[in-house]
């Protein structure tokens, strides 16, 4: 008996050394290896006491986590669900949790997303919550829920338990946990086209395991594939590529048959899909799918996902047919795996539907969108409870093209009607989705990206008005129009407007600019990262802290919300701004609102005074665009050329009369009958780099003398406004006055200088002398008696620290436009200091009633559809300036303190801004021949309010 004893003890030590070595090889990801050993231990286990004894289950759980990591998820679940009953019987709590955990997992990766909710919910119930014990084992069951809800695309949703888990990581001090964590928290974040702290999350996680796991682990391979997506979708696509290509070594150690590899075949097709790339795409998907469809076989679900993206890069070839096959597999997979779960097909019907669209088959488009509509339960009583989101906006837009080519095809107004019902849904979850991005530049991009939902809505709203002339709907297609320009801006002033009249206190208001100041500065830390640099210690050091900005504002925010409920109400764009509220609050009597819009395929006009408000279909053509670059180029290009000459400047001489005429025809003179002697316009799209105070409204009847010349701006006064909605905020008196009156700012001043251009600065400066900008400055401070800083005087900290104090900002100096990063834009504020880009504008918070740029490029920047031009106008309007005045493109020296100075006499007078910058510039012209083309002066005009 002694003998047996001392067998069954070795053996049973032997079984304990083979589950420890399988633990040493799941950490390692060495899970074939798990498998084998924890196999042994289990059948040593199930001869020494049976099948159904608590350590002979113990053991088969390690066995099926081993088969779970390498997707074998039914072998695992059967053999989680032997063990389940012997751990009830046991009343052990604690691995019923592992186990139902275990089973959540494994339902999620076949798709089966409410069992695996119910399990993990379950898991959670059986231990306590303040367990420190159970506390790694409860983090994880918190990563699981989270991930499980990203599999889904209830991105939102997967938040909060995400950062549970991070929560519990970080008490228990689990570097490992924590990076796990950020990696789903980044996968979150993706979802919600939050680009820039996706990415954040996944460099987290990378400085957390690079230092726990092998160099050559496939979790940094996934992990640098992950950050060059993000880079991908933040504009940065050659550095994607980059990072996309070093994974692909990392995979490749471990051979092209490895299951890590296969899903790298799928997400290097998606990248080269998003860049409209199919040649490319198909070829890595068709590899992946043969790959899998060989490990898997054919009717697996791990297929779905790459089959989605193949049919969708065959529909981009147009090879329709290859495309709806995709689409069909995918839904016998679903049917053999899934049985009755036809929620999971929904997105292919909205796939089958594109694949119909693109073939002109309307009919049958519109067909497989209500089949679509009836798998997801879509009710239009409540179409927020269609999930996900972006999907179900797809199929909204997809539905109201197809009945809106009907409508075209079949004059049917019904058609009509529904389409605009669809759009308005397509564009309301649109919006939603815009408020729920944090970070500015991802919240760009994607409003830029799916703004052709609203100019479709547009579309449709304005075919509406024309067909069946009721007022209503050319007040809905102003409502879109209007919107839709600006939003960004005007939903992040109201968020900022919020807090100041929440009844939130002064110190928290402080503390939550203090953080946004600390986050701006860890961005501009981060920024300057490129390629290889980007994944260094340091430069992970430097992301861990702006995340852990981020996390801290979160915080801030969620606390504010919650102790102070006026704050979530008010910073809502709660309502649109009406044409009548317009024509009655921000409209002065001899003033005009046209509003201009532009689709893919047509432009608009409205226009609003005190009594009409009109919408007006403008005429198209195909050379429009062409004809507004000409322009463009006409105006500049001669005084930019190295080597100008008087062919040169004849050729776009007679290129600008001509194309100045033809805009203003196909632009102006449709609605002109309407506008009184003063007008604001807000542009749209390529309009707003055109300066309409150079349009002519006839043929010059002397081609030399441009004090001849009928510029529309001799018969108009013209300001210029970001949106409806701004115009609106500037007809309310403003809340604060400033102490002082006028700063002038002239940091590049040389008043020794009696030269006509610029000489280069003798203090080190990269940027030249503006010999005349001291000399503008000293004027118009003579004039207003106001305070002038020149050369040293002007610095950084000093314009941050004071220029709230004044009610008018004159700032004569160097500013470039970023057409790439629109808030990288800047303005100098001294020779030698950093400049001050439009991002770090948005920190300052001004009382100035106007901030004049009298500076190169100051009105340009990052062109968005819809949102206008990123830059500085835009944010010295967020800072809380009431008016801007800024050039469009490089300013003359000489001609821009002549055209400043007379403007500051004019409003001396008691013109309105539009009056006062309108009579300057045509003295420009009288008095100064030699700088009367308007090159000199027609690149200036006024933003914002003009009294």
């Amino acid at each position: 008996m002694a003998a047996q004893a001392d067998n069954v003890r070795s053996d049973s030590l032997l079984a304990e050394k083979r589950l420890n070595d399988a633990r040493l090889y799941h950490k390692n990801h060495d899970f074939a290896a798990e498998i084998v050993v924890a196999t042994e231990a289990t059948g040593i286990f199930a001869r020494l006491y049976g099948h159904d004894h608590p350590k002979t289950a113990q053991a088969r759980l390690f066995i099926a986590r081993g088969l779970r990591d390498t997707n074998c998820e039914r072998e695992a679940l059967d053999l989680y669900y032997q063990s389940l009953p012997v751990f009830e019987i046991e009343r052990d709590t604690f691995r019923q949790a592992i186990c139902h955990h275990q089973i959540g997992l494994c339902l999620r990766k076949q798709y089966r997303f409410r069992a695996a909710h119910e399990h993990t919910e379950t898991a959670l119930a059986l231990l306590r919550p303040d367990s420190v014990r159970h506390a790694p084992q409860l983090a994880d069951m918190h990563l699981a829920a989270g991930a499980t809800l990203n599999a889904e695309k209830r991105f939102a949703a997967a938040i909060p338990p995400l950062e549970k888990a991070r929560e519990i990581y970080t008490k228990q001090q689990t570097p490992e946990g924590l990076g796990y964590a950020a990696y789903h928290i980044g996968n979150a974040w993706f979802g919600l086209n939050d680009f820039a702290r996706a990415k954040e999350q996944f460099l987290f996680s990378l400085s957390k395991l690079k230092d726990l796991l092998k160099p050559g682990d496939s979790y940094f391979a996934d992990l640098y594939t992950k950050i060059g997506l993000c880079c991908q979708r933040t504009s940065a696509s050659e550095a994607g590529l980059r990072y996309l290509l070093e994974a692909r070594d990392i995979y490749l150690r471990e051979g092209v048959d490895g299951l890590n590899y296969i899903q790298f075949l799928q997400d290097l097709g998606q990248f080269y899909l998003r860049e409209k790339q199919p040649k490319q795409a198909i070829e890595q998907l068709e590899a992946c799918v043969s790959a899998q469809e060989k490990y898997y076989g054919g009717r697996d679900l791990h297929l779905i996902r790459t089959l989605q993206a193949l049919g969708e890069a065959y529909g981009l070839a147009h090879r329709y047919e290859q495309a709806e096959a995709c689409y069909r597999q995918i839904l016998h997979i679903v049917a053999e795996n899934l049985g009755g779960d036809y929620a999971q097909s929904f997105h292919i019907y909205s796939k089958l539907a594109e694949l119909s669209f693109s073939q002109g088959k309307w009919n049958n488009c519109l067909q497989r969108c209500d089949t679509a509509f009836a798998i997801a339960g879509y009710h239009p009583e409540s179409p927020q409870e269609v999930l996900p989101r972006d999907y179900f906006r797809e199929l909204c837009l997809l539905y109201s093209r197809a009945l809106y080519q009907q409508w075209q095809q079949d004059a049917d107004n019904t058609h009509l009607v529904r389409s605009e019902q669809y759009a308005t849904r397509a564009a309301e979850t649109l919006f939603q989705e815009v408020e729920e991005i944090t970070v500015n530049s991802s919240r760009e991009i994607f409003y830029d990206l799916d703004h052709p939902v609203l100019e479709h809505l547009l579309d449709v709203r304005m075919s509406l008005y024309a067909t069946t002339g009721e007022a209503l709907y050319a007040e809905a297609a102003f409502q879109i129009a209007g919107k839709s320009k600006a939003f960004l801006l005007a939903e992040a002033m109201q968020r900022n407007g919020a807090l100041h009249f929440a009844g939130v206190p002064d110190s928290v208001v402080q503390a939550e600019q203090s953080l946004r100041e600390r986050i701006a500065f860890a961005e501009k830390q981060t920024e300057t990262a490129g390629f290889q640099t980007e994944t260094d210690s340091n430069a992970l050091w430097k992301n861990q802290a702006l995340s852990d900005w981020r996390q801290d504002y979160d915080a801030l925010l969620r606390r504010i919300e919650r102790d102070y409920p006026d704050y979530f109400r008010l910073r809502k764009l709660g309502r649109d701004v009406s044409s009548t509220e317009l024509r009655r609050r921000a409209l002065a009597p001899d003033q005009a609102l046209l509003l201009y819009s532009l689709t893919a395929t047509n432009r608009y006009a409205f226009v609003l005074t005190r009594d009409t408000f009109v919408a007006h279909a403008l005429p198209t053509d195909t050379l429009f665009d062409e004809t507004l670059e000409k322009f463009q180029k006409s105006l500049t290009a001669y005084y930019s050329a190295s080597n100008p000459d008087d062919a040169l400047y004849d050729t776009y001489l007679e290129t600008y009369i001509a194309a100045a005429q033809g805009l203003y025809q196909k632009l102006v003179a449709p609605v002109v009958r309407l506008l009184p002697d003063r007008v604001v316009i807000i542009p749209d799209g390529k309009l707003w780099r055109l300066p309409f105070e150079a349009l002519l409204t006839g043929t010059p009847t002397d081609a030399g003398n441009f004090r001849t010349y009928p510029f529309w701006m001799r018969e108009k006064a013209l300001s210029f406004c970001l949106s409806p909605h701004l115009l609106l905020e500037n007809a309310t008196p403003p809340k604060k006055q400033a102490e002082k009156r006028w700063l002038g700012l002239a940091p590049f001043a040389d008043h020794s200088a009696n030269t006509n251009g610029p000489s280069r600065n003798t203090q080190g400066s990269a940027l030249p002398l503006l010999p005349f900008s001291g000399q503008e400055v000293s004027a118009i401070a003579a004039l207003l008696k106001g305070d002038v800083w020149t050369g040293n005087a002007a610095q950084p900290g000093r314009f941050r620290a004071e220029a709230h104090r004044y009610g008018i900002l004159h700032l004569a100096t160097h500013s470039r436009a970023d057409d790439r990063q629109g808030d990288y834009s800047f303005v100098a504020t001294s020779q030698n200091g950093d400049p001050l880009p439009a991002k770090d504008l948005f920190a300052l918070s001004l009382h100035a009633d106007m901030v004049v740029l009298s500076a190169c490029e100051a009105g340009d920047g990052k062109l968005l559809r819809g949102e206008g031009i990123i830059g500085l106008v835009r944010g010295f309007v967020y800072a809380g300036a009431r008016s801007v005045v800024a050039s469009q493109w490089v300013a003359h020296d000489k001609s821009t303190a002549n055209l400043m100075v007379e403007f500051y006499r004019n409003l001396q007078r008691g013109l309105p801004k539009d009056h006062a910058l309108r009579a300057a510039q045509i003295n420009q012209m009288n008095q100064f021949p030699a700088q009367a083309h308007p090159f000199f002066w027609a690149g200036f005009r006024v933003y914002g309010s003009t009294l």
